[in-house]
């Protein structure tokens, strides 16, 4: 992989199983490999499978990472800090820098195309 995309599920308070109960179902068209929440972090397919997460410029090219999105700060900051160690984790276990390898969806918007997506941008911001 040439990277991490970082990604923001837009469906707030919907915790990781959830995430990963719905990609089950819709894998042929949305899926991630991870998603994290304020309670932990699941692995929703093997990275040796192509993700469905952010258009045919990353899909295949990106591990891809859901942050689940909640209102409630003490969650946000439990969720966030696993969500960065999970994407450090990736980074280095590929040997990629931060600078190079990790990826917004918005980035991929931006440079890439093939979707018009803006997370986690928002999402972090708010």
């Amino acid at each position: 992989y040439e990277g991490v995309v970082a990604h923001s599920t837009a469906t707030p308070e919907a915790p990781a199983i959830n995430i990963q109960r719905y990609e089950t179902r819709t894998w042929r068209n949305a899926f991630v490999h991870y998603a994290v929440d304020w309670n932990e972090t699941i692995q929703i397919a093997d990275t040796k499978y192509m993700a469905y997460g952010a258009g045919p410029g990353a899909n295949k090219r990106f591990v891809h990472v859901e942050l689940c999105e909640t209102a409630d700060y003490s969650k946000f900051k439990r969720s966030y800090e696993k969500y960065v160690r999970l994407l450090a984790r990736i980074l280095k276990d590929n040997n990629l820098s931060v600078d190079k390898g990790l990826w917004t969806h918005n980035d991929v918007r931006k440079y890439l195309g093939g979707t018009d997506h803006e997370d986690p941008i928002d999402y972090l911001r708010s």
